[in-house]
């Protein structure tokens, strides 16, 4: 059987729409290598901004689904509420999202999403290895379904968060951009320390890892994707 470990958190999925009316826009105007190269860019800056929020806010990104995210905001078990900060720390960072990715696109992108928390399990397809391609990372578990399913449910700019009520669970662009211009003047989130994010953040714990001989930190490198805490979309190389 594969290596695995349940995990208790926050799964969240974020979809991009408005990518493909650009994509033939841009190829009529510029031309197909022109539009092409404006429409790489484009993506790569929205997707670059919407990985530096989860970042910033204690999420990983597990997977690139095309131009969708799927997320996972570990629970922080040193916290006295330890669910609910892990939703708030999620609530803000999709507030965050929705504002910045409103202000980037001028009205032609929109993000949708849903969340869910409980427990998820982690599996390890393949060898243990810091080497590209010898371990596949994989996430299942009904929260992942659930939040698929919430992501169904939201239309355009709106993120469902289960488990924090009506008021404060859905969520919309409007209010992502007031959000979003009202923290412009305040620092944004610092990104976690190596070590704090290395203890919230691994799947593993120090023992286990050493005795798997896993990552130094497990979601590094998943899905054939470079993945690293702060690292920007543009830099993240498909293997």
């Amino acid at each position: 059987l594969p290596y695995h470990r349940d995990v208790r958190g926050t799964v969240l999925i974020l979809d991009m729409s408005g990518f493909t009316a650009l994509g033939e826009r841009l190829r009529g105007e510029l031309g197909p290598r022109e539009g092409a190269a404006e429409f790489a860019a484009t993506v790569d800056a929205i997707l670059s901004a919407m990985v530096r929020q989860v970042y910033a806010y204690g999420g990983d990104v597990i997977l690139f689904a095309g131009d969708a995210l799927v997320c996972l905001f570990q629970e922080r078990m040193d916290e006295d509420d330890s669910v609910r900060e892990t939703l708030k720390s999620v609530r803000d960072c999709c507030l965050n999202v929705l504002g910045e990715v409103a202000s980037m696109g001028e009205g032609a992108f929109a993000v949708h999403g849903g969340a869910v928390h409980g427990v998820v399990r982690c599996l390890y397809l393949g060898t243990p290895s810091s080497r590209p391609g010898d371990c596949q990372f994989v996430m299942s578990g009904l929260p992942l379904k659930r939040a698929g399913l919430l992501l169904e449910y939201a239309g355009k700019g709106e993120v469902r968060i289960d488990g924090l009520g009506k008021s404060e669970g859905f969520l919309t662009e409007k209010e992502g951009k007031e959000f979003y211009d009202a923290n412009q003047s305040d620092e944004q989130p610092e990104l976690f320390e190596a070590s704090r994010r290395q203890s919230q953040s691994s799947i593993l714990d120090k023992d286990e890892a050493e005795d798997a001989t896993a990552f130094k930190n497990p979601m590094d490198q998943m899905n054939s994707y470079n993945v690293h805490p702060g690292q920007k979309a543009g830099q993240l190389k498909k293997l």
